[in-house]
């Protein structure tokens, strides 16, 4: 995968180009549609083709948080169709007057939480897993190297191995946020189990303030923190 990545970079321009534009597009429509939802406000993205809208005073409406509501987007607007976002708890402070905690840095997170709050990582099915071993480890060493890699080099040298089109025009911004935002970021890509815990508390919460949110799940149920997720892969990347 990686040397997939590398030959795209240096001798597919066309390709990329054009597959990039098909990205602007995606994100032209969005910002467009988004902009005249009630509530919600975005500008364009620069240098990525992810959108950031804030939509607090949705969640101050609805008294969840931003989380919350993208659960909801994923799980119950629609009986058939959901929509796939994150909170914006999961990068930092989501919107000024509703959010009630502050994940802008490691220090807050943990004084609040009492640990970590897992993001997210390699996500897939345990008979994927079971079924592809050699595959996801293959995944996993990527992402462990990569990990590994800006854990131990400035955020500019990182910045200097990316495209433009992933660190937008203002390359000097892009590393103040990525110089910033290393905390966030696993050193060794592996999973603690107290970040995990609080990633289910923060969802009890939010099905306790608005059970609309898990249609399918009682805030009584037990869920096994353990099992949902397998550092064996990332320990068995070499140093």
């Amino acid at each position: 995968m990686q040397l997939a990545g590398e030959a795209a970079l240096k001798n597919d321009d066309k390709e990329r180009d054009e597959v990039m534009q098909r990205f602007k597009k995606k994100v032209e429509l969005l910002v467009h549609e988004l902009k005249s939802v009630e509530g919600v406000t975005v500008i364009m993205p620069a240098g990525t083709f992810y959108v950031f809208p804030n939509v607090a005073p949705i969640c101050m409406k609805l008294g969840i948080t931003s989380h919350g509501l993208a659960m909801f987007l994923l799980e119950a607007a629609d009986d058939a169709k959901g929509v796939a976002c994150l909170g914006g708890e999961c990068f930092g402070p989501a919107g000024k007057g509703f959010l009630l905690k502050d994940f802008r840095t490691a220090k807050d997170t943990t004084e609040l939480l009492g640990g970590a709050y897992r993001f997210t990582g390699a996500v897939t099915t345990q008979a994927f897993i079971q079924s592809n071993p050699d595959v996801v480890q293959r995944v996993v060493n990527a992402l462990v190297k990569a990990d590994r890699y800006i854990a131990t080099n400035p955020a500019k040298d990182v910045a200097a191995k990316l495209p433009q089109s992933v660190t937008g025009n203002d390359v000097e911004l892009y590393v103040k946020t990525l110089e910033a935002g290393k905390e966030y970021l696993s050193a060794d890509g592996l999973i603690d189990q107290k970040g995990v815990e609080n990633v289910l508390k923060v969802n009890v919460e939010d099905c306790k303030n608005n059970p609309t949110l898990c249609p399918n799940l009682k805030v009584t149920d037990q869920v096994d923190a353990t099992a949902l997720y397998d550092n064996s892969f990332a320990q068995k990347v070499k140093k």
